[in-house]
């Protein structure tokens, strides 16, 4: 980049964006350029014009004696005895063999940053830092490629609110083919990174179709002898399309309110067809079970066949339909409400993207749950088919048989006591190393995350961080209280503060600091020598009209006020000064501002200042919304289950199931950033799914049980142990149901796991992990807890009898 027809070059697109690109400015009634409106910042790209115009000075004819006052070093040059930095402009540089002069350098940065005008507005700005990258995007590059990079630019990808300044990346063409491939740049690449998910929504739909309906028929046919027909493939199918129509139906609400679409938003059909096709299987085995259990009641004969043989009356198909959604529908409320209560505290307490992205979700889930207590009962009705002839029920296939005895060992296996007390103990162990690996998990806000990996954003990125953060991270320093200028003790503290950022940990030092202060004690000693009767030559007016320190009127405010005036030392309110760090420490300038914040009110300022405050405002955003997420969780199941000990235990396996995904994320690398953050939320309303069916059936057994009700949660066959025949009328009535949703789940999130996109695959990392530690608590942990409560209260209970009747009268 430092060979003279690529500096040439680099000038004229200096010179160009300096001239060609307008900005209107009201109060003068004329459009300006970058030229008449940058202020102070005007000479921010001379290093880069003298250092080229030194070049064309030494590679003419000229004397030994102008040679010498030419010295073309890195990191500072000297040009007839007037110094400039290369810092802020060069990067990738290697120096020859004295150690001094370039030899070769990679990336030269143009920076263009002006003082705003009064008359500007927010997208006047946006509007120019735009019309410079869209020229760009077909400028004829011959020699070297011209990438603009702005927060404008980030916005428009990103929608992102802070724009402050411009930056163009200017580097060869043999640094980039040696660094990436070659990609077209698109302003909708996270777009592109969003619609990329669309084949594998297609791919987890298509699964999600054959498993349910492979799986449905196989339990209607082996467990509840019906035959396999046409109706029950419809019914599966439109299982996996009332998502889609949910979707579908809430966004264009959303949309139509004036919330505008976000790529995260691609992700949401995975999760309302994750949500959905669960209680579709919920009440399907409901609707079986109750039909087969209504059969089996004393009737006569005859009226069993006509049973069979004739279609179900309407009213028969209102009592059927009522008692399925009597015993499934409040499972599917607790599922929907947590799920929308989960993503609604997320929209508040979350950046843009992700707010939009869980209101989204949140409006789709909710019509998923009136679609599917509406629609998809009104579905039922129409496509059921009855059982199989009384004469073909007589004897159960092999499979049944196998079935039931699993059902009745696995029923045995939990009720014994030990058993239960190992599960418990391997539960704590599971949240022991949950919480061991939440206490690494570490922030990291990379943009890379949120685009395909051949986008050329990346690209700007990865250059940026190779080059540019590891030479020269500046960091600006704003002085909110600097007094009195004019008091040379004030002044000697303010030079203090200034070598103290010098000489923090990786600091350039000096050479790489801009302080107007030291210009102005030089100009000041100066002028009073030679000035002695008039004061006012060497007043700070006085220091500012000289051409070559014109520039520092950039870094000074007076008057409180948003206009820049310079008429007095006294009453200057802020100055701001720059000084350079080798690598990434904005956390110690942050805590260094703050030891010295009491003194001059010192704050730092940074282009990635926006990400550092969020380094620490993540974590504590993330505990306190899945905190506040998960008491209003419990909440809402205490209102459909009100057992106490019951609602212990679900609330117990709520937490393991969170805290685990979290921290055995952490363990497998997973960085804390506010996609993890919604995913976090979320995975505490997705981890109530499996724990909710299991505890609301087994808390609803017990009462079914004592009035020997013939409701299809149980069946009139006694047993002795009480908790066991609760745990197999439970696990008959819900376990192939959940097992099929935990299954089905991570079938549908299983294929984003192959998308190249971050977002996509923590989100099936994600599901996976929810889905599978939830499946466990619900068919393994929670029996277990159930089990020890049940033998701990009879113990008890049978304790407190033998007390009662051994007390004297």
């Amino acid at each position: 980049m430092i060979r003279l027809d690529y500096l040439r070059e680099t000038v004229q697109i200096l010179d160009l964006v300096s001239s060609r690109f307008l900005m209107y400015d009201a109060d003068r009634q004329q459009n300006q350029s970058f030229d008449q409106f940058c202020g102070g910042f005007c000479q921010a790209n001379e290093p880069v014009r003298q250092f080229y115009n030194g070049m064309l000075v030494l590679q003419g004819n000229t004397s030994d004696e102008l040679q010498q006052r030419i010295t073309l070093a890195y990191p500072t040059s000297e040009i007839f005895s007037t110094k400039f930095s290369l810092l802020p402009n060069f990067f990738g540089v290697e120096l020859d063999a004295d150690g001094k002069a370039p030899k070769f350098v990679s990336l030269i940065a143009l920076m263009f940053r002006a003082e705003k005008h009064p008359s500007w507005t927010v997208d006047m700005v946006k509007q120019w830092e735009l019309n410079v990258e869209e020229y760009f995007k077909n400028y004829d590059q011959q020699r070297i490629e011209v990438n603009a990079l702005s927060a404008a630019i980030v916005e428009h990808v990103l929608r992102l609110t802070n724009v402050t300044s411009g930056l163009n990346y200017h580097f060869s063409r043999r640094e980039i083919l040696e660094l990436q491939k070659k990609v077209k740049v698109t302003l909708l690449d996270i777009v592109v990174a969003g619609k990329s998910l669309q084949p594998f929504l297609v791919i987890g739909f298509l699964i999600m179709c054959i498993f349910c309906t492979s799986t449905t028929i196989a339990s209607s046919v082996i467990m509840f002898r019906h035959r396999a027909t046409y109706r029950k493939v419809l019914l599966s199918v439109t299982a996996c399309v009332l998502p889609f129509m949910a979707c579908g139906s809430a966004l264009g609400l959303v949309f139509l309110l004036g919330i505008n679409f976000s790529p995260l938003l691609c992700i949401t059909p995975f999760l309302v067809l994750a949500i959905s096709v669960d209680d579709a299987f919920l009440m399907v085995h409901a609707w079986n079970r109750i039909e087969k259990n209504d059969y089996r009641a004393p009737k006569p004969r005859a009226e069993k066949m006509a049973q069979f043989l004739l279609p179900l009356s309407e009213k028969a198909l209102e009592a059927l339909s009522a008692q399925v959604c009597v015993e499934t529908g409040p499972a599917i409320a607790i599922s929907a409400f947590t799920n929308i209560l989960a993503f609604a505290i997320g929209a508040v307490s979350s950046s843009p993207e992700v707010r939009i992205f869980c209101i989204g979700n949140a409006a789709c889930i909710f019509f998923d749950m009136l679609y599917q207590l509406t629609f998809y009962t009104a579905i039922m009705s129409l496509l059921a088919d009855s059982s199989e002839p009384p004469a073909k029920e007589e004897s159960d296939s092999r499979i049944k048989e196998a079935a039931k005895k699993l059902l009745h060992w696995y029923s045995s296996l939990i009720a014994d006591v030990k058993v239960s007390l190992t599960v418990a103990l391997l539960w704590s162990l599971f949240v022991a190393g949950a919480f061991v690996g939440s206490s690494y998990a570490t922030v990291d806000l990379s943009s890379q995350k949120m685009f395909l990996p051949d986008s050329k954003l990346i690209q700007i990125d990865r250059i940026r961080n190779r080059y540019m953060v590891p030479s020269y991270t500046p960091a600006t320093l704003v002085v909110s209280n600097p007094g009195n200028l004019s008091d040379a003790e004030n002044i000697n503290e303010l030079n203090l503060m200034k070598t103290a950022f010098e000489s923090l940990p990786n600091a350039i030092g000096s050479e790489s600091t801009k302080f107007f202060m030291s210009d102005f004690v030089n100009y000041k000693n100066v002028m009073q020598e030679q000035q002695e009767g008039d004061p006012s030559a060497a007043s700070l007016d006085a220091f500012l009209n000289w051409p070559e320190y014109a520039f520092w009127r950039g870094f000074l405010k007076r008057d409180n006020t948003s206009e820049w005036v310079f008429s007095g030392i006294d009453d200057v309110k802020q100055f701001i000064f720059i000084t350079g760090y080798q690598g990434e420490h904005l956390g110690s300038w942050t805590e260094k501002g703050r030891l010295l914040k009491t003194r001059f009110n010192v704050s730092v300022f940074s282009e990635d200042g926006f990400y550092i405050d969020l380094l620490d405002s993540i974590p504590s955003i993330t505990w306190q919304s899945g905190l506040v997420t998960f008491f209003c969780v419990i909440v809402i199941c205490a209102l459909f289950i009100n057992h106490p000990a019951t609602i212990l235990f679900v609330s117990m396996a709520i937490f393991a199931s969170c805290i685990g995904v979290f921290g055995y994320m952490s363990l497998f690398g997973i960085t804390l950033d506010p996609i993890v953050m919604a995913i976090s939320i979320m995975c505490i309303g997705f981890s109530v799914d499996i724990p909710a069916h299991v505890s609301f059936h087994f808390h609803a057994s017990k009462s079914h049980l004592e009035k020997q009700s013939s409701c299809s949660t149980i069946t009139p066959e006694e047993e002795k142990d009480e908790f066991k025949t609760r745990l197999e009328h439970t696990i008959a009535s819900v376990g192939f149901p959940v097992i099929q949703a935990g299954l089905s789940t991570n079938l549908c999130a299983l294929p984003l796991a192959f998308v190249p996109l971050y977002m996509a695959q923590v989100f099936a990392l994600a599901m996976l992990l929810c889905i599978s530690f939830s499946l466990i608590h619900g068919i393994l942990v929670l029996p277990a807890m159930f089990c020890l409560y049940d033998r701990a209260s009879t113990a008890i209970l049978a304790r407190l009898r033998r007390q009662k009747r051994c007390a004297p009268v």
